[in-house]
């Protein structure tokens, strides 16, 4: 369950971004966030993942899963949740491979070496026409 509590966020300035917010999602349910653009739905979204954008400021509680939301997510957390970024097409770093790409979950939720994740990946890859992979920081599948 994810319980919003009084929440309010604040723009660098002190500026009011988003408004009053009391919203709570039981598990296993779907939500949609709709609204016109600059109405707070990714700074919503941000918060819950505590990335707001820097200078951005909250008030209120938000919790998940029986976890106040302060500070870093626990690991526990950021395996039970998860986001589509509002502009998918954005989403990815130019400045990354493929490779790094799908290797950067496996290691910070799952403390998996890119080698290994890669190797499990690899069948998949391979059945979409990929050429082995190789990370930008030189980890590549083992033989």
């Amino acid at each position: 369950m994810i319980v919003i509590s009084n929440l309010k966020i604040y723009g660098p300035l002190g500026t009011p971004r988003l408004g009053h917010l009391d919203l709570d999602l039981d598990p296993g349910s779907r939500t949609a966030l709709v609204g016109p653009s600059g109405s707070g739905k990714t700074l919503l979204i941000r918060a819950l993942f505590g990335v707001l954008p820097r200078g951005c400021s909250q008030t209120g509680r938000l919790e998940a899963f029986g976890h106040r939301l302060e500070g870093p997510r626990p690991r526990s957390l950021r395996r039970r949740m998860a986001w589509v970024p509002q502009a998918v097409d954005t989403a990815l770093n130019p400045f990354l491979s493929l490779a790094d790409h799908l290797t950067l979950l496996p290691a910070s939720l799952l403390d998996e070496p890119a080698a290994h994740a890669l190797d499990r990946l690899r069948p998949l890859l391979e059945r979409l026409g990929f050429r082995p992979l190789r990370t930008s920081w030189g980890e590549s599948p083992r033989p």
